[in-house]
């Protein structure tokens, strides 16, 4: 017997009797032997509690869904079932069924040999007289998952009678089966996919601006202050320099001020000026094969200028942009360096090759910005100014050493 077939004794009301217990007796192949215990119902009233009969108000429905093992006694042997899964059915006489694994076989019923079956004592644990304990500071399995989750939509096939084809086949095919304890797949959700299998891919802009990642390169200078005057950074009125390793973030083996084409320009619907405090300006691809370009190197941070035929030193800082509608926009933070300035219709952006400048903490071997600074490079012979970030802005070459007769510490 399957254990479709054994419910619908009970729910046809053939075997479900009042406070009785009944168990799923399953033969290890076709003919009479050693069998196994794979399921039990008990009923939801007790026929007795403690030696004393005819109780009919006594409900189990708050003790028996908490029962972990049932152990009876038959024939003088001990089984102990450990239950698997506990399932309530309202009938006429609502029953618990519960699905459980035995420690030991039981002999064949058959056998001429054996005494008449006698079922003396079942037990059921944890035996628990109240439902408080199943949320109290005892219950050692509070909060843990004793059970594996049933899936939607596949079911259970039952072979545990040793047959290619299940015991429970017209069932499954009915679609009454017992589902299955296979977890529905989380596969379909795009996150998890992407996670796992596509990967993914954090920018500057996600981290407000700031570099996940870097490459760096070092090189030998020296930082002044902003405000020092250029002559002592050059080494015109410095006699001996203090050189420390630094780190850059640029694409040559030394620091440098550099600006690179976009293939963009201030576009204007009406062909109106950009105002000096206008801080999102449209902008159109000049150049149609760079359209890709423009979209894919302008990142949050980033430092442009205008094309130097309008005059201007100013520097902008890029806040954010929008790639995906028409027309293009970039938010952006005007005059961080020099003055604004009203721009003309389809002026040429550019942006400057970002470079940080970067120094070890000699104390706890930290990375940290330059900052706010003028770098000397000693093999380029360059100044290079910095912003409150450590990005180059702006630089300048000094004077060749050898002209000046600073190669030498005692010029003739």
């Amino acid at each position: 017997m399957n254990v479709q077939e054994f419910l619908l004794l009970h729910t046809s009301g053939v075997i479900n009797f009042p406070s009785a217990i009944n168990v799923l007796y399953n033969e290890e192949g076709a003919s009479s032997g050693p069998a196994s215990i794979s399921a039990i119902t008990v009923t939801a009233q007790a026929f007795s509690v403690n030696g004393i009969t005819q109780l009919p108000d006594v409900d189990l429905t708050s003790i028996i869904p908490q029962v972990e093992t049932i152990s009876l006694t038959f024939n003088n042997v001990d089984y102990t079932f450990t239950v698997t899964s506990v399932a309530f059915h309202l009938t006429d006489n609502p029953f618990y069924f519960f699905e459980v694994v035995s420690n030991l076989q039981v002999p064949d019923l058959n056998d001429g040999n054996l005494d008449i079956p006698a079922l003396t004592e079942v037990s059921f644990t944890p035996h628990i007289s109240n439902a408080i304990f199943s949320t109290s500071n005892y219950n050692l399995v509070i909060n843990n998952a004793t059970n594996l989750r049933k899936s939607t939509d596949k079911l259970q096939s039952d072979r545990e009678a040793g047959f290619a084809i299940p015991t429970n086949f017209d069932a499954i095919l009915l679609g009454s089966a017992s589902k299955a304890e296979v977890p529905d797949s989380f596969y379909t959700d795009t996150g998890i996919i992407n996670a796992r299998y596509e990967g993914s891919k954090t920018t500057t802009n996600d981290s407000s601006g700031v570099p996940p990642s870097l490459t760096a390169r070092e090189f030998q200078g020296e930082i002044f202050p902003l405000e020092v005057n250029r002559d002592y950074a050059c080494g015109i009125l410095n006699p001996g320099r203090v050189l420390i390793n630094l780190l850059h973030t640029g694409i040559s083996l030394n620091p440098g001020y550099n600006t690179g084409s976009l293939n963009i320009q201030y576009y204007d619907g009406g062909g109106s000026p950009l105002g000096t405090a206008d801080g999102i300006l449209t902008y159109a691809i000049v150049d149609p094969f760079g359209d890709l370009l423009a979209q894919n190197t302008i990142a949050r941070g980033d430092l442009l200028v205008w094309d130097p035929s309008v005059g201007s030193s100013e520097v902008l800082r890029v806040l954010s942009q929008n790639t995906i509608a028409f027309p293009r926009i970039l938010t952006v933070q005007r005059a961080v360096f020099g003055t604004a300035i009203t721009i003309p219709h389809q002026t040429p952006l550019y942006r400057l090759e970002r470079t940080d400048i970067l120094r070890e903490d000699s104390f706890n071997s930290q990375i940290l910005s330059a900052g706010s600074s003028v770098i000397y490079v000693q093999e380029s012979n360059i100044l290079l100014y910095t912003d409150d970030y450590g990005t180059v802005y702006s630089g300048s070459l000094c004077p060749d050493p050898l002209l000046l007769g600073i190669d030498n510490g005692n010029p003739p």
